[in-house]
């Protein structure tokens, strides 16, 4: 008995010993070491946060914090490429990984699937537009709003026949009353002329009515035109000036666009499923970018770091990033759920952020990633 007491308390200490190695265990950085295991740390590769570079090795924003923050528990770690946010969380609770770096937005939806970390990042949800393009531009603009304004125009025509169309008859009827005088509208053809000139408040003069129902006529269909008129012009001037109000306005205005786009699993993909926005889903950023650069979507929606990167590094030319975010929040590591020694982390991860180390690293990546000749010190 005494024997089985023994065997339970070694079984015992073993446990303890394992629980708690993640994080208190002493080793160098980056290597085994036989005083600690080595932590198994799953990378998201998307930049500027982490990438895998054409060498295989593994740099970024996200890496470089934890390189810091690994060193503050000297412990040893394994960086593992990934490439989707399911696969990471799969991987966190199943055991595969011990913790997940990266562009991991902390959102309502991914906390009940894992846990995080203090904030290592401000983050938000932001879109990208094409630029405006001069000429090509507008007559793009052009053509899609007389495609979109088409029954608006089918309208307008069909009130200049009728109107046309019973000034003649009325005018017709009393031609036997009346002298006959070149200004007489004695068509339908003339007549829809007139209530063409007339509507549009050109009126040239050259075909009136003369009896008294048809000047009658007249007076309404003149009301009713600049009715029609101020309407028809105060909704194309509003749709051809729709890219430059956006970028005034930032992305909110972007949501009334028709065609929108985000990557699979993203914050933006999460931001629209949640705000009830249909929108294209795309495997990669870099995949939803080049479908609206081409033209094939209206705007892309993503957490506003990687956003930036990715339109600075290949479509600054063409593409921007809208000023104001759709959502605030943050990025952190993500943990198991219900991690053992998580304030340990904690501890290690708060002393490295309020460090000079890493004031300079961001300082760095606000400058790289600035615009206007500004640095972005709201998102690095």
């Amino acid at each position: 008995m005494q024997m089985l007491f023994g065997m339970l308390a070694l079984a015992r200490a073993g446990c303890l010993v394992l629980f708690g190695v993640f994080f208190v265990s002493p080793a160098g950085a980056q290597s085994n070491s036989a005083t600690g295991i080595p932590i198994r740390v799953a990378v998201y590769n998307v930049a500027p946060y982490a990438q895998v570079d054409s060498a295989g090795s593994i740099g970024g924003h996200s890496v470089r914090l934890w390189t810091m923050v690994a060193s503050e528990l000297q412990r040893p770690f394994e960086l593992k490429p990934v490439n989707s946010v399911d696969a990471i969380f799969a991987g966190l609770n199943s055991g595969a990984y011990d913790v997940a770096i990266g562009a991991l937005t902390v959102t309502p939806v991914r906390e009940e699937q894992v846990d995080f970390s203090h904030a290592t990042h401000p983050s938000g949800v932001a879109a990208a537009i094409r630029k405006p393009s001069g000429f090509a531009n507008a007559v793009q603009a052009l053509v899609s709003t007389i495609v979109e304004l088409l029954p608006l125009f089918l309208l307008v025509a069909g009130l200049i026949l009728i109107a046309g169309f019973a000034t003649w008859r009325l005018e017709r009827l009393a031609q036997r009353a009346l002298q006959p005088s070149p200004t007489t509208i004695s068509s339908f053809g003339e007549g829809v002329y007139w209530a063409a000139v007339t509507m549009t408040t050109v009126g040239y003069g050259d075909k009136t009515p003369k009896s008294t129902y048809a000047r009658f006529l007249t007076v309404v269909w003149m009301f009713i035109g600049i009715v029609v008129i101020s309407i028809f012009s105060g909704t194309v001037t509003a749709k051809l000036t729709a890219t430059q109000l956006i970028a005034l306005d930032g992305s909110e205005t972007a949501l009334r666009l028709a065609r929108l786009g985000a990557a699979s699993n993203s914050s933006g993909a999460e931001f629209l499923t949640v705000s009830n926005r249909p929108y294209r889903q795309f495997d990669t950023l870099d995949a939803a970018l080049a479908a609206l650069d081409a033209g094939e979507i209206d705007a892309v929606f993503n957490s506003r770091g990687a956003l930036v990167h990715h339109v600075l590094g290949r479509y600054s030319n063409s593409i921007e990033v809208l000023h104001t975010d759709l959502t605030r929040g943050y990025m952190a590591f993500a943990l198991p759920p219900a991690t053992a020694n998580k304030e340990t982390l904690n501890r290690a991860l708060l002393r490295v952020l309020n460090s000079r180390a890493w004031a300079a690293e961001r300082e760095s990546m606000a400058r790289e990633y600035g615009t206007s000749g500004r640095a972005d010190r709201t998102t690095f």
